[in-house]
Parts: C-alpha cells; structure tokens; sequence
C-alpha cells in the first residue's frame, strides 16, 4: 500500500482512548469479504494485520533509531530523577521516623511516667482521701524522684539537650500545668503538714494530754511517726529547687531547711511557754 492511502496506518485512530480491536477486526473482515460469501475469507483481513503491524513495527525502528541519543538522554534523566525523588523520600521518612522517636521518647514516656506519678500520688493519699486507706509514705519519696526526673527533662531545653522543643508541644504544656506542677504543690503541703503534726505530738506527750497507750502500740506508733518524718524530710530535700549549674557540694534545699527551722522555732516557742506555766 502506498502511504498516502487515507485507510492506511491511521495511528490517531489506534491511540484514541475509544479504539475498539473487535470493531476494527469486524469492519476490517466486512471490508474484505461480501456478505453473502460463505465461508468468510480471513486470511485476507489477517494478510493486512500482520502487513499492519509489520509496518509499525519498521516505523518504530526508524524513529528509535533516528533518535536514539534523545530517546536514551529522556530515560536517563527519568532514572535520575526517580533516584532523586526516592532519595529525597527516604531522607523525609527517616526524618519522620526520628521525630516519632524522639516524640516517644520526650512526650509519650514523660506522659507515661506522669500517669505513675499520679498513681504514686493516689497512694500517697492526697489524691485520694477518703478512700479509708491508710496512706503510704512511702510514695511520696518514689513520687518526688520522678518529678525530679521529669523536671530535669524539661529543664533541658537548650539547643541539643534532652528537652530541646518540648515546650512547643501542647501535651507538655497540659502535663505541666494539670499534673506536675499541682503533684509538686500537693507533695510539698503534705510533707509540710508531717513535719508539723510530728512537732504537735511531741508537744502533746510532753503536756501529758494524751493517753497512754500499751508499750508494742506506742513502739509502732513511734516508728511509724519516725519513717513518716524521714520520707517528709526527703521529699521537700528532692524537691528543692535547685540552680541548673548546682552541684552536690553547693546545693541548698531550701524548703527542707525552711521546713526544720518552722520546726525548731515552733519546739523552741513551746518549751518556752512550757516553761513559764510551770513557774
């Protein structure tokens, strides 16, 4: 066929969306056979297939041929590229996948070890008055150490430290403000409050006020006060603010310092009043 046969290799009617093979083998079997012929001849429409196909088959060659630079520059930079863009993908999901890291890290682990907290809390008994448990001392110490573990974390907030960026983040913000800082507050009340009920018992066996308990009770209840005191006592010691370039040596827990003072101005006032009545 020549090709300048309007029928011959039509390519926009082959790559159009709507091209139909079993429309184009039927018309192309009616244009070669009358209806009326039996059997059908198919080996003519076959003929001109296979001259079809070997026809873009040789087209395609010569294209390729004659542009096989361009066509191989074209495959190279899609390579290139697609290397680039993976590249830049895996580079975005390791970056991701260190942020979770870090986030697991610095906020579901904090967030987690302050939900002990507030459980430590409960045992203690502030959080939980009321329950007719009695409380657990006990607590408050384990309590203090991890505030003073979280308190360090979110210290840490200087360009490459443990806490770098957490104040950004909205859970850390509600962490601080709806538990630790009210735990912090409660602990301190509370080892406070030992501290002074310590010095009213002591002012209250010294009067003779109180009744005289059989000796095992009076051994537990002097040991319990005792262990009670001591966990008071280091509680407000962990609790003491503390400057960020402290060291053993230089650090001054103010609030159990304050808390002894209270104590021994409080004992020096009642032997004194103690005293005079007795006059």
């Amino acid at each position: 066929m020549a090709d300048d046969e309007p029928s011959y290799i039509d390519y926009e009617a082959f790559l159009d969306p709507s091209f139909s093979t079993t429309s184009f083998a039927n018309s192309l079997v009616l244009a070669t056979n009358n209806p009326s012929d039996t059997p059908l001849d198919l080996s003519t429409p076959l003929s001109r297939v296979l001259f079809d196909v070997q026809e873009i088959d040789t087209h395609i060659d010569t294209l390729t041929t004659k542009s096989a630079l361009p066509l191989l520059e074209y495959t190279k930079d899609h390579a290139e590229s697609g290397e680039r863009i993976l590249q830049e993908v895996e580079a975005q999901v390791a970056s991701l996948t260190e942020g979770y890291k870090t986030l697991e890290k610095e906020v579901i682990e904090r967030y987690e070890a302050a939900e002990q907290l507030e459980a430590q809390l409960a045992e203690i008994g502030g959080y939980g008055a009321g329950s007719g448990k009695r409380e657990d001392h006990r607590a408050m110490v384990r309590s203090s150490n991890t505030l003073v573990s979280l308190r360090q974390v979110l210290l840490a907030s200087r360009p490459g430290e443990e806490g770098e960026g957490l104040e950004r983040v909205n859970v850390i913000a509600t962490l601080k403000g709806d538990i630790l800082g009210p735990a912090e507050r409660n602990l301190i009340s509370r080892s406070q409050q030992i501290i002074r009920e310590f010095s009213m018992s002591s002012l209250l066996a010294s009067n003779g006020t109180s009744q005289q308990p059989s000796a095992a009770s009076t051994y537990a209840q002097t040991e319990d006060t005792k262990s009670r005191t001591t966990s008071a006592l280091l509680t407000l010691y962990l609790l003491s603010p503390a400057l960020r370039n402290a060291t053993t040596a230089t650090f001054e827990p103010a609030l159990l310092i304050s808390a002894l003072q209270d104590y021994l101005q409080t004992s020096l006032k009642s032997q004194g009043s103690a005293a005079s009545a007795r006059q």
